[in-house]
């Protein structure tokens, strides 16, 4: 069986001993496991048949492939083709753009902060975000008219969203989800900053969902086929509002904070997953 691991080349570094992570749980259940940077994989087509590449060297046809470059289009060639993709592309997008993911779960009857797209602001301050930034990347809190302005020069034309301030800012919750199921949910604080994400310096503890969380939570599942991601939310008012879906999930948390190996985990299932998908 032969598995690829796709990467964005700037995101490699920093992901060393995740990745390290894959090989040795793959290694262990005699998967071969191919690591690719995206810029490093070509598709030739013809009439009669498909030849992926590698630096320009053919490479075996994967039985699976781990999508972690958060790039919604070549999940969708790669599906076109007949491979089966973790996280699908759908997922993909959603992770990929912020005002598609708010939209769709708005749709879904959730919960979201006020928002505007183009250049609508409704009032300030408010929240200013990149609709393709991760990480607390590119996220402004803007007082005025002249912040504002800064940010968008900052940002030189990238496309954004514009929302209202939640109430409890500097706080934040990821639900990570295995399987189409809950694993764990870390409730994300920052005393220094609006943002709280756990790269930034954010402190991080467990936290359980209460049943009206968990059933919003649900809507947001039983609507997406997720192999592995993580969905965020923010608080306003007591309540959890959504945020943003991370198709790219990091998992820093759960081996800090938790016993869970969700490698270990998210390699069984697809294991299993492209065990049915060969005998469809």
């Amino acid at each position: 069986m032969t598995w690829w691991l796709l990467y964005d080349g700037k995101d490699v570094e920093r992901n060393r001993t995740y990745i390290d992570r894959y090989f040795k749980a793959c290694e262990k259940r005699g998967i071969e496991l191919e690591f690719i940077i995206e810029d490093e994989l070509t598709i030739e087509m013809n009439n009669s048949e498909v030849c992926f590449l590698k630096n320009k060297k053919v490479i075996r046809t994967p039985d699976a492939v781990i999508n972690r470059t958060r790039n919604y289009y070549l999940a969708v060639q790669l599906e076109q083709l007949g491979l089966r993709v973790y996280n699908n592309s759908q997922v993909t997008l959603l992770g990929a753009r912020k005002d598609l993911a708010l939209a769709y779960v708005q749709r879904l009857g959730c919960e979201i902060m006020p928002t505007g797209t183009g250049s609508f602001v409704r009032s300030f301050p408010c929240v200013l975000k990149t609709v393709d930034g991760h990480g607390g990347t590119e996220v402004c809190l803007a007082d005025d008219e002249e912040a504002y302005r800064k940010y968008v020069k900052s940002i030189s034309g990238r496309t954004y969203i514009s929302q209202s301030v939640a109430s409890d800012t500097g706080k934040d919750l990821r639900v990570y989800v295995l399987g189409g199921k809950v694993i764990a949910s870390m409730l994300r604080v920052s005393k220094n900053d609006f943002r709280s994400n756990f790269c930034l310096g954010g402190a991080a503890e467990i936290y359980h969902l209460t049943k009206e969380e968990e059933q919003t939570v649900q809507k947001i599942i039983r609507s997406l086929k997720i192999d592995f991601c993580g969905i965020d939310f923010i608080f306003h008012q007591g309540r959890m509002i959504f945020n943003e879906i991370e198709d790219v999930v990091g998992s820093r948390m759960l081996y800090i904070l938790t016993d869970i190996d969700v490698v270990e985990m998210y390699v069984d299932y697809i294991r299993q997953k492209s065990a049915d998908h060969l005998q469809d």
